[in-house]
Formats: structure tokens, sequence, C-alpha cells
């Protein structure tokens, strides 16, 4: 498999200035009524997102992380559901230290 853009075959926590095709961890911050862009990754080529994205589990229990397909220009293709500790395996830190990072970016 194509290990996404970086050295961690995790996905990564900063996202290009304009990727292709991307994946992206979000949380719905109903503290701040907004929702909160935690990481993600991107690729050159759609074939190595969609096989990413197939194995990532959707969760039906109801979650405030959501995990985003986006296609070129940042077009919102499919979204998942996910659990916390999944965003905490795909993204290799603790869940309050990426939301806190997340907060702190979109306050600035």
């Amino acid at each position: 498999m194509n290990q996404p853009t970086g050295k961690s075959k995790r996905l990564q926590r900063a996202l290009e200035d304009d990727p292709m095709y991307a994946l992206r961890i979000s949380f719905a911050d109903e503290k701040n009524n907004a929702f909160v862009e935690l990481g993600g990754a991107a690729w050159e080529t759609r074939k190595p997102q969609l096989d990413y994205w197939q194995r990532i589990p959707a969760t039906t229990s109801p979650s405030s992380f959501l995990i985003d397909k986006l296609g070129p220009g940042d077009d919102i293709e499919d979204t998942k559901p996910i659990l916390a500790e999944t965003a905490e395996f795909l993204l290799g830190k603790p869940i309050t230290a990426l939301i806190d990072w997340g907060r702190r970016k979109a306050a600035s």
C-alpha cells in the first residue's frame, strides 16, 4: 500500500495546503458550536486514498468524531462517524491533545 504523505503509516496531523485526494478528521465541538479539524492525510492519486478509506471502520454509536473523504478542491465526497479511539490511532496522539491543538488552530 502507498503511504499517506509523510513518513508515518498513520494519518498525518498536518494536511497539505491544497491536497488532491485527502482524508480529514474533525471533531463536532458542541462547546464552541464549530467543527474542529484534528488532522488528516493527502495523496496525489485516488487509489491509495480509497484503499485507506475502505479500511477505516465507521461507528454505529453516536460520535462527535468524523472522517471526511475529500476530492479535488476539498469537496466532501463522503463522511463516516468514527470513535475517538480510531482518531487517536490514526493521528498518533491522545484525543485531548488533538482537540486542544485543533481549537488553538481554529482560534488563530
